[in-house]
């Protein structure tokens, strides 16, 4: 965790928003953050989709405090009819 990082513990499980907004285009600027020009997104148009670890701004992220998470999560990957 870096050291400007605030309002988390290590250890603390978080959500994050895998998108990275420029902050500084048109739609930006006018409040239209999803409309951004230069989107950008973790394991989209950028590495980190699966990555055991990530690296984001810590604007969009969250404690979780609400989740509920097993630690033994199973994936079910069987087409649904």
């Amino acid at each position: 965790m870096g050291p400007k990082v605030k309002g988390f513990q290590i250890g603390e499980r978080v959500c994050a928003d895998n998108s990275e907004l420029c902050g500084e285009c048109f739609y930006c600027r006018r409040g239209q953050e999803l409309l951004c020009e230069n989107f950008e997104a973790h394991g989209v148009t950028m590495n980190g989709g699966f990555a055991e670890y990530c690296a984001y701004p810590g604007i969009p992220s969250s404690p979780s405090k609400d989740i509920s998470l097993t630690p033994h999560l199973t994936i079910d990957s069987r087409p649904r009819l």
